[in-house]
């Protein structure tokens, strides 16, 4: 468990490491006239894109757990019927409310929960790293041809202090 509270520290540390040189790297690219633009809408599909993610992410964990946790059900000493009713008990109000069913060990159960929502939870970080490693492959794989160009071509006019020469 320790070692997923490391994961999640060094995910967030290299976002924030990242965020401005990706910043400094979309600015330099345009006259200085637009820079306050491009950072708005940089920080804007930021904050849009960070909002997706967790709601998605944050329904493929509900969906691991909706499909996970009836098998994991069973081996507790109920009746199929009460294991699927609690199953979605517990998806749709959490395990607060299911602790009061009468004749379940709370520990048990509370373990049940933990294992298959961690479960959900490790399929979410895999797709979230694949998107990851996606982009990145996608963002270098593009960045190419803007490396090789000199920085003079790319903003179409004269560095920043060099008057053009008419």
């Amino acid at each position: 468990m320790a070692g997923g509270w490391l994961l999640f520290f060094a995910w967030g540390s290299g976002l924030g490491l990242a965020t401005g040189a990706l910043t400094n790297a979309a600015v330099s690219e345009l006259p200085q006239t637009r820079a306050g633009m491009v950072a708005s809408v940089l920080a804007a599909m930021r904050q849009i894109g960070t909002a997706l993610g967790v709601a998605l992410l944050g329904a493929l964990i509900t969906i691991v757990l909706a499909g996970s946790l009836p098998a994991a059900l069973q081996s507790l000493p109920i009746a199929p019927e009460q294991q699927s009713e609690l199953a979605a008990q517990i998806v749709r109000e959490g395990l607060g409310t299911a602790i009061m069913v009468a004749g379940i060990p709370t520990t048990e159960l509370q373990q049940l929960v933990r294992g298959t929502y961690l479960n959900g939870l490790r399929v979410a970080a895999v797709v979230a790293a694949a998107g990851l490693l996606t982009a990145s492959l996608l963002a270098a794989y593009f960045m190419v041809g803007v490396i090789r160009r000199p920085a003079e071509a790319r903003a179409g006019q004269a560095p920043v202090g060099v008057t053009p020469k008419s």
